[in-house]
């Protein structure tokens, strides 16, 4: 089976893309397997709790590893155990197995190692919506500050990632799939090397690809795609917290495209500093400390005072990208 990987950050639409993908004929995503982020290069103990995972979400009878999984060929191997066993029990043989894990981000190096053939696909969306969003999910205590904060980061770890010239990588973004479903979803499946089939764009999700406790924050991935919760940060945000949001990553999302609202510009003054601090040291008690320590030692330097001429020429390339399919496909 082909490999492919869908990452992004969280509340971008990774789910949305994972189950549109899930309806074609020749394609199987599970749950959320965290396999990079959770088991690889974790300590054996990690790794069992994780397996066990694994064998709950994916209904799978994995064998519990003996020792600690270390060489590429073992991880490799595990991998693909994985998969094999999740496609005999839908009992389906596809062409295409794909994985949904937005904390592999920071992880495609590792990835690469282990699936040099492997396909990535970057999906990324307007990080005030992604912020309003991830202050709503219940596994996470985050207000929109800290939230377009988490954004920003998943934005950089996608420009770093991007620098390598042998990724074999597809950028995509929401607010062109629910606007144009069908020429979208059409054109990543042409990276992917499939037929294109109408369920993909016009059908409904499969409980398959999320687990029942995960579906109070994911249900609506499973309806049918639609534009409404485009740019709802303009309904939802007060005028007090988008000034701040753009403040904080104005830069960053000018830079792919999306156009600011507030009158402020761009910058942290001392204020907004202290305010941001105390609402990422809240957000990040609030995550497991495995998370925490994963996230502390991620393989790309998100601070902001990493040089900025490779992020502004990679954003470059992104939005020369996204106005060529955009003119690509105007009659």
């Amino acid at each position: 089976m082909n490999k492919f990987f869908i990452i992004g950050c969280p509340r971008s639409g990774t789910t949305m893309l994972q189950q549109a993908l899930n309806r074609h004929s020749q394609i199987v995503i599970p749950p959320e397997t965290k396999f990079f982020y959770y088991l690889v290069g974790q300590s054996w103990r990690q790794q069992v709790r994780h397996v066990e995972r694994l064998r709950r979400d994916l209904q799978v009878d994995l064998p519990i590893p003996r020792n600690k999984l270390r060489t590429l060929e073992e991880v490799q191997g595990y991998y693909n155990l994985m998969a094999e066993s999740y496609c005999h029990r839908i009992k389906l043989t596809p062409t295409c197995f794909g994985e949904k894990t937005p904390e592999h981000t920071s992880r495609i190096l590792l990835i690469r190692q282990v699936f040099p053939k492997a396909k990535i696909i970057f999906i990324y969306r307007d990080g005030r919506d992604v912020a309003l969003s991830l202050s709503k999910v219940p596994w996470l205590n985050c207000d929109v500050n800290a939230g377009i904060w988490i954004w920003q980061r998943y934005h950089r770890m996608m420009q770093h990632a991007m620098k390598d010239s042998e990724l074999d990588c597809y950028t995509i973004r929401y607010e062109d799939i629910v606007s144009h479903p069908h020429r979208e979803l059409s054109l990543l499946l042409d990276f992917l090397r499939l037929p294109n089939e109408v369920a993909v764009a016009t059908g409904y999700g499969n409980r398959e690809g999320v687990p029942q406790h995960e579906l109070p924050w994911k249900a609506m991935a499973l309806q049918q795609i639609v534009d409404s919760r485009m740019e709802l940060w303009k309904r939802e945000l007060t005028k007090l917290q988008l000034g701040e949001l753009e403040c904080i990553a104005g830069g960053s999302l000018q830079a792919i495209g999306y156009k600011l609202a507030a009158a402020s510009s761009p910058g942290l003054n001392i204020a907004l500093r202290g305010k941001l601090a105390v609402s990422l040291v809240r957000c990040g008690l609030s995550l497991p400390a495995t998370c925490l320590i994963n996230e502390t030692f991620a393989n790309v330097d998100s601070s902001p005072n990493r040089s900025r001429k490779r992020e502004h020429a990679r954003n470059e390339e992104l939005s020369l990208l996204h106005a060529k399919r955009a003119s690509a496909s105007t009659p």
